[in-house]
């Protein structure tokens, strides 16, 4: 077995926006106000006092009220769902500079959600809330550069949106930066610091960057070669399902099949890494299986 199969190449950064049914993380204190008190309703199941609340302050011009109304029709949290309504209420929120709310908006272009498909207006949206800090548009408008959709492609400014994202512990964001790092796009190759963003997201349970700092280790690729490390990181992916996780850490355990503790855990990863239908595995475990060639 070729050690330089160990790795055809890394995860690239992921392709769609990100969260579209994310648990929304609110910033900034809220007074005792109607819309705390109907969010107060919301939670405690008067949904019907708590939509009448929300709305009489959002027909106000309430931008917060505005929002959450917005939220309860894109969710259909209590009523039913509404998408024009809630592209209704984003779209006056998002006007006076609310930053989830022009999020919202972002993810409703870019997906045709509710609006009429447009990665320019998407684009737009992300922006507006990019440049109040929300990480999570951050981290799409970064998306965006990185493909180019609805901007002219632009790796630096993709890493740009990302670094942002990630120093706030957007663990996606890390991972992206990390890879753009490490294969060198916009940014000059450095696995130093490709190591030091996967981490990040590593340690928040992201699988793909679990598989390519297994893979950096598996190499010696600006590092020396690490088996233990590269072992240890493919076997927490590989144990939380991840079908190219599995696949390496098979061909990593491949590198000592001579020895029979080794060989087995080979087979074990490499036959996990056959459901996932891995290209390549089923290759890998013919050959595992040869005894001539134990």
């Amino acid at each position: 077995m070729n050690d330089t199969n160990l790795l055809d190449q890394s995860i690239p950064p992921f392709a769609a926006s990100a969260n579209t049914g994310v648990d929304i993380r609110q910033t900034g204190s809220f007074s005792r106000s109607a819309v705390q008190d109907g969010l107060g309703v919301f939670m405690n199941g008067s949904v019907h006092l708590a939509f009448e609340t929300l709305s009489e302050s959002a027909q106000k011009g309430n931008v917060r009220a505005q929002f959450y109304l917005g939220q309860v029709y894109f969710h259909g949290r209590g009523i039913r769902k509404n998408l024009d309504e809630a592209s209704n209420w984003f779209h006056q929120a998002g006007a006076k500079g609310h930053a989830r709310a022009q999020y919202y908006l972002g993810l409703m272009y870019s997906g045709g959600i509710g609006v009429s498909k447009s990665y320019t207006q998407s684009a737009t949206w992300f922006r507006f809330a990019a440049k109040q800090g929300d990480a999570l548009a951050q981290y799409n408008l970064g998306l965006m550069y990185f493909h180019g959709n609805g901007v002219i492609a632009h790796f630096q400014e993709a890493a740009k949106w990302f670094f942002m994202a990630a120093q706030q512990g957007l663990a996606e964001a890390q991972y992206n930066l990390g890879y753009l790092f490490d294969a060198g796009l916009g940014l000059t190759e450095n696995k130093t610091e490709a190591i030091n963003w996967y981490f990040k997201a590593a340690e928040q349970g992201m699988n793909s960057a679990r598989y390519n700092l297994g893979l950096i280790y598996a190499r010696g690729e600006g590092v020396l070669r690490d088996d233990a490390k590269a072992a240890h990181w493919l076997t927490l992916g590989a144990e939380a399902d991840h079908g190219d996780c599995q696949y390496a850490l098979a061909l990593l355990y491949a590198r000592c099949r001579h020895d029979d503790a080794c060989r087995l855990q080979a087979l074990k990863w490499c036959r996990e890494a056959c459901r996932k239908f891995i290209p390549n595995a089923p290759l890998l475990l013919r050959v595992l299986s040869r005894p001539s060639l134990v």
